[in-house]
C-alpha cells in the first residue's frame, strides 16, 4: 500500500512531496472525495477509492444522532475530531470528542471503530435538527 504521511514528506507519487501536488493532505487521490488526512486517519489507502464500509457513517436512532468511524493506530500524529451543531450557518460550534482525548483503544489490531453519540437529543436542540461530522487535523 502506498504511504502517505501527514507531512508530505513521504510522496505518493516520486516528485510529490512537501505536502503538495498527489501528496496534499487535502488532496483526494483516489478520486472519491475523501481527502489524504481523511484516508490516513482512518487507515485507507490513499489510491483506492473507499468502500461504504470504510467511510464515516451517521445514523439517528431513537431521535439521538450517532456517527461511526475507523481511526487507524499508525495515526497517532492527527487528530479526528467529532464535532456537532444544530444550525450549519453558524457553523461546528461543538466538540463531542478527540482523539486527542481518547487513547487508542484497539490494542494490537491496525483500525478500531469507534461510534460517538451526540449528547443532545435531536427533538431537544433548538432548531429540531442535528448534524455531525468528522474532521481531521494535524496539530
Amino acid at each position: 500500500m502506498p504511504v502517505y504521511e501527514p507531512s508530505g514528506e513521504a510522496s505518493l507519487r516520486e516528485g510529490s512531496s512537501g505536502n503538495s501536488g498527489i501528496a496534499a493532505d487535502t488532496f483526494a487521490a483516489a478520486g472519491d472525495g475523501l481527502a489524504n488526512i481523511v484516508k490516513y486517519a482512518l487507515g485507507l489507502d490513499p489510491l483506492t477509492p473507499a468502500a461504504p464500509g470504510e467511510v464515516p457513517v451517521a445514523e439517528a436512532t431513537n431521535g439521538i444522532l450517532s456517527i461511526t468511524f475507523r481511526r487507524s493506530r499508525e495515526a497517532a500524529d492527527v487528530t479526528l475530531h467529532v464535532e456537532g451543531t444544530g444550525d450549519l450557518a453558524n457553523g461546528w460550534t461543538e466538540e463531542i470528542w478527540s482523539s486527542a482525548t481518547n487513547a487508542y483503544g484497539g490494542g494490537t489490531n491496525d483500525v478500531e471503530v469507534i461510534s460517538v453519540a451526540d449528547p443532545l437529543p435531536m427533538d431537544q436542540a433548538p432548531s429540531g435538527q442535528r448534524y455531525l461530522r468528522l474532521k481531521v487535523t494535524r496539530p
